[in-house]
């Protein structure tokens, strides 16, 4: 649990420390997973451990907060191109800047912004990011625009992982007052859960992503998110999450 609040508090100042803050989350959650697995926490400790994983989970607006507030920084720092040679040398295209009419930074700013406000629906929806195809001759946008796709898609993901967890911590505590496993996840809801657990990484947008998969396995159960955007990321397409096998 420390290791968890230490993760949620670096901040959402940039998305650079986003996705610090996902990298410190996954390696965070890893002895969690292998806890659960082992199925030894008593109640109190589940309890505690619903309560720390529902606070470390990062909202769901985080990112289009963070996007924003890239935007506003690369607007003020487009603005200072206008008027000085500041910003110029601050990105390092100080000879462009000298060499280029002010009439061609003035529409690289306004490209810049468009091409934001363009993707600011995908961040808040949430559904399968674009493919982003940035001109080959625009200075700016090459520059400044970052990788939000690889972004998005980490955010989902580590949103995926957290609903599975606090979905294992309320299977076992379900096991624990009935003596088995549910037979539907929707028999968690709502004394252990508020609703469903959603598999976030899902293309669909926000509103319209599906729950996790489940199954009974014997005495154990599995929990299963299927989607062709963890590939981007370098993992199988389904991530499973097991509960102990000798409940």
């Amino acid at each position: 649990l420390r290791n968890l609040r230490w993760s949620s508090l670096i901040g959402e100042q940039t998305l650079i420390s986003v996705m610090i803050e996902l990298a410190q989350l996954t390696i965070a959650l890893e002895p969690v997973s292998d806890l659960l697995v082992q199925g030894q926490l008593g109640r109190a400790e589940l309890e505690r451990l619903q309560r720390g994983l529902e606070a470390a989970q990062p909202r769901l607006d985080s990112l289009l907060e963070v996007m924003d507030r890239e935007m506003v920084a690369a607007d003020e720092l487009l603005q200072r191109i206008h008027q000085d040679n500041k910003g110029s040398r601050a990105l390092g295209i100080d000879f462009w800047w000298r060499l280029l009419p002010r009439v061609y930074w003035q529409s690289e700013h306004k490209a810049y912004i468009n091409l934001h406000l363009s993707q600011r629906d995908g961040w808040k929806q949430l559904g399968q990011p674009p493919a982003l195809e940035l001109p080959a001759f625009s200075i700016i946008t090459n520059l400044l625009t970052p990788n939000s796709a690889k972004a998005q898609t980490q955010f989902l993901a580590t949103q995926t992982r957290f609903e599975a967890l606090k979905a294992l911590v309320a299977l076992e505590l379900y096991r624990l007052d009935r003596g088995s496993y549910p037979e539907k996840l929707e028999q968690l809801v709502p004394r252990y859960l508020a609703r469903p657990p959603l598999n976030f990484i899902h293309p669909n947008l926000l509103g319209k992503k599906p729950p996790l998969a489940y199954a009974r396995i014997g005495p154990s159960c599995q929990l299963k998110a299927d989607s062709p955007l963890y590939l981007t990321i370098d993992k199988p397409r389904v991530q499973t999450w097991p509960t102990p096998t000798k409940p």
